[in-house]
């Protein structure tokens, strides 16, 4: 339910925008400031259960893959896109663990599909326990 600020928030807020705007020679200067503000202040990324528990299970497994982007979204968590996240796959060591490790039965949620890192978590996230 949204509730109505009222005219009074409305009157009181548009002076905050008028004042801001005294010293901006331009609307689009001034928002492309603000944006970048934003942007600087709050993270596209930040460490979700649903995420660490994705890159747990895989790492139990023996790939590291999961791992390894998870540590490079963390390292650049205001990127607009997860084109970075590309990693390169070591995999002639990881394949000899793999191996081992996919004859081990292993509990799924069913984490099996590829969730964006930005978007709102899958259903079995609601079972996480954080212990």
């Amino acid at each position: 339910v949204l509730i109505d600020p009222g005219p009074r928030f409305y009157s009181v807020f548009r002076v905050r925008l008028e004042k801001e705007m005294e010293h901006i020679s331009s609307t689009d200067t001034w928002n492309d400031e603000r944006l970048k503000i934003m942007n600087a202040s709050n993270p596209k990324y930040i460490l979700r259960n649903y995420i660490a528990q994705k890159a747990i299970e895989a790492a139990e497994n023996g790939d590291f893959l999961e791992v390894r982007r998870v540590l490079k979204l963390l390292e650049r968590p205001y990127e607009d896109s997860e084109g970075f996240l590309e990693v390169s796959e070591e995999r002639e060591e990881e394949e000899s663990v793999m191996a081992a490790a996919s004859a081990v039965a292993t509990c799924s949620l069913g984490t099996q599909e590829r969730i964006p890192y930005s978007s709102k978590p899958p259903l079995w996230a609601s079972e996480l326990c954080v212990t």
